[in-house]
């Protein structure tokens, strides 16, 4: 499978924006929203166990639960977080044929760091 950056965005932003903190987010939950993002299932489900391995999300994956968001988790996402910063971002990592979050970390905190320079 392929580790989709849209839905590692769309994962998080909903984490943060939805989730109050002893709240656990289940299958049914995600299948909402792979359908009102109109993403594949098993594409989340794989994103999510990503999410996991990578320490931004903590889940657990027999249950299909997820629930808070890691401190890497809540940094990634306020780097990715400005559209332009994320819209530049998918711009240059789609320039090969795919990219590991950590290398999208690093050009998304490239980006960031050169617009706030130019502040």
């Amino acid at each position: 499978m392929e580790l989709k950056p849209e839905i590692v965005r769309d994962i998080l932003l909903t984490i943060e924006a939805t989730k109050p903190r002893n709240k656990i987010l289940k299958l049914s939950d995600l299948h909402r929203f792979a359908v009102s993002k109109q993403y594949i299932l098993d594409d989340v489900l794989y994103t999510v166990e990503k999410l996991v391995e990578a320490e931004f999300i903590k889940a657990d994956l027999d249950k299909i639960e997820v629930g808070q968001m890691t401190y890497n988790g809540h940094m990634f996402l306020e780097t990715i977080k400005d559209r332009n910063v994320w819209e530049k971002t998918k711009a240059v990592v789609s320039k090969v044929e795919g990219v590991s979050l950590s290398i999208l970390t690093d050009v998304a905190s490239s980006i960031l760091k050169s617009y706030l320079i130019k502040e």
